[in-house]
C-alpha cells in the first residue's frame, strides 16, 4: 500500500481490531503509529516523516555458478510493500538507489529459477552488498477464493493474492482471475502464507507447505464488512505531503497484513 501524490492513503477491507501502522518512503525515515479499527468505521492516522537515502547493490547467479540477467530485484518493507525495483544486467548486477534508512526484504526473481529472499540493512549516504544464488527445479500454489458467508466463489472481483514465505517475506503479488482463481508459480519448495483481499471483504489468509515437485491447491475464505485505516504522511520540515510513502500494519494478534 502506497500513499498517493497527495500523501494520503486508505488501507481498506480490515477486521474490527487494534494495528500497528508503519510509513517509510525514499530518502525519509520510517515512522510507526498504532491505530483501532472498528467495523463499518474509518480510523485515521497521520504520519510526519525525516528525510535522508542509502543504496542496495549485488550480483544474481545461479547454482552452477552463472549470472543471471533481467533478474527482478523488488525490495519491500517489512510490512511487503515495494519501494524500489531494480533489474540485472548482462553480468548479474543489479543496483537500487535512494532508499531510506532501515531494514527490508529484498526478493530475487527470474524465469524457470526458485525464487529467493533475504533480509539487508540500508543506512543513510552508504551502499549496501547483497548477493543472490537463485536454484533451479520451480514450483508452483494454485488455489481459489471463496466468499466465507455462501461458499461461493467470488467471480470478477479484483481479489489479490500476496504469498509471504517460511521468514515472513513477501515473494509474490498476483491476481486471482473472474472466476476467483489464483496461480502462483516459480516458488522454492517451502512453507508459504497467502493473503487475500477483495473489495468490502476483510483480509484473510491460509498456509501451506509446498514440497519439491508439488504442486498444491487451495482454498482461502474471505469475510464481508470491513474496517478501515486512513491518514496523511507529510515532510516534518516542510510540511509537503510525501507521495508513495509505503504503509504496513500488524493486527492485536501480531499477524502482519502486508497490504495488497
Amino acid at each position: 500500500m502506497n500513499t498517493n501524490e497527495t500523501g494520503t492513503y486508505t488501507i481498506p477491507n480490515l477486521a474490527p481490531g487494534n494495528y500497528t501502522v508503519t510509513a517509510l518512503s525514499q530518502k525519509f525515515q520510517s515512522q510507526v503509529n498504532g491505530a483501532q479499527v472498528s467495523a463499518f468505521q474509518t480510523t485515521t492516522v497521520n504520519f510526519a516523516l525525516s528525510p535522508e537515502p542509502g543504496i542496495l547493490t549485488g550480483t544474481i547467479i545461479d547454482t552452477n555458478g552463472d549470472t543471471v540477467s533481467g533478474a527482478v530485484i523488488n525490495v519491500r518493507t517489512n510490512g511487503g510493500s515495494v519501494i524500489g525495483i531494480g533489474v540485472s544486467d548482462q553480468n548479474g548486477l543489479y543496483t537500487v538507489t535512494n532508499l531510506a534508512p532501515g531494514g527490508y526484504i529484498v526478493t530475487a526473481t527470474a524465469p524457470n529459477l526458485q525464487t529467493a529472499s533475504q533480509g539487508a540493512t540500508i543506512q543513510s549516504n552508504q551502499t549496501a552488498t547483497l548477493n543472490f544464488t537463485l536454484a533451479f527445479s520451480p514450483v508452483t500454489i494454485t488455489g481459489t477464493i471463496l466468499n466465507q458467508q455462501t461458499g461461493e466463489t467470488i467471480a470478477g472481483a479484483q481479489i489479490q493474492v500476496r504469498v509471504l514465505d517460511a521468514n515472513g517475506a513477501v515473494v509474490a503479488n498476483v491476481l486471482a482471475n473472474e472466476q476467483g482463481v489464483f496461480e502462483v508459480s516459480q516458488l522454492a519448495p517451502s512453507t508459504y502464507t497467502i493473503f487475500a483481499t477483495a473489495p468490502n471483504f476483510q483480509i484473510n489468509f491460509a498456509s501451506v507447505n509446498v514440497p519439491p515437485g508439488s504442486h498444491p491447491n487451495i482454498q482461502i475464505s474471505i469475510i464481508p464488512s470491513p474496517g478501515y485505516i486512513t491518514g496523511q504522511v507529510v515532510n516534518t520540515i516542510t510540511g509537503d505531503p510525501i507521495g508513495s510513502a509505503a504503509i504496513s500494519v500488524v493486527n492485536q494478534n501480531n499477524v502482519n497484513y502486508r497490504l495488497l
